[in-house]
């Protein structure tokens, strides 16, 4: 909301960043009076910087890297071929692809919050994996299949409603 106010009162991408900034400081402070709350504490040990105990953090560092790489990868996946296209062709070419690709990337973001979910329940060494990952195959080939199935049978009018008229020709 604070974003959506900060553009239309003309901050563009600028009032948007400032806006996560704001949302993150937000989230300090919430998290902050909820400890206390609690009764932890927040408090800083001195002003030096110490390593935790990495044997303590290590199953944490290796979720984090998995999880670090799958973003990367998704990150690279719907993004490389709109900067291909913005190096070898003109402006104009180029503004009409990523339109058509911002089309097809709602696809890839509707099914990729089920890797998300899934990343987040997998137990290390547990037998129930297998189950969550045919299950969330079994979502996103739903998902994704249902909504090609809608955008293969109506592409006009998705574009349409999604990019405007002037993007139906392409």
């Amino acid at each position: 909301a604070i974003a959506i106010a900060l553009v239309t009162l003309g901050y563009k991408t600028g009032g948007a960043m400032i806006a996560v900034l704001i949302a993150q400081a937000a989230s300090l402070v919430f998290v902050m009076v909820r400890l206390k709350q609690l009764g932890e504490s927040y408090k800083l040990r001195g002003t030096k910087l110490s390593l935790p105990d990495m044997a303590s953090i290590k199953p944490e560092l290796l979720y984090s890297a998995l999880t670090l790489l799958v973003s990367l990868v998704f990150t690279i996946q719907y993004s490389v071929d709109v900067l291909a296209v913005k190096h070898y062709f003109d402006p104009h070419t180029a503004g009409l692809y990523a339109g058509i690709s911002t089309i097809s990337n709602v696809i890839f973001f509707a099914t990729g919050s089920i890797y998300g979910v899934l990343l987040a329940t997998i137990k290390i060494g547990s037998p129930a994996n297998w189950h969550l990952l045919r299950r969330s195959f079994l979502l996103t080939g739903l998902l994704g299949g249902g909504a090609f199935t809608v955008f293969a049978l109506f592409p006009k009018t998705i574009i349409r409603l999604l990019m405007g008229s002037t993007y139906v020709p392409y």
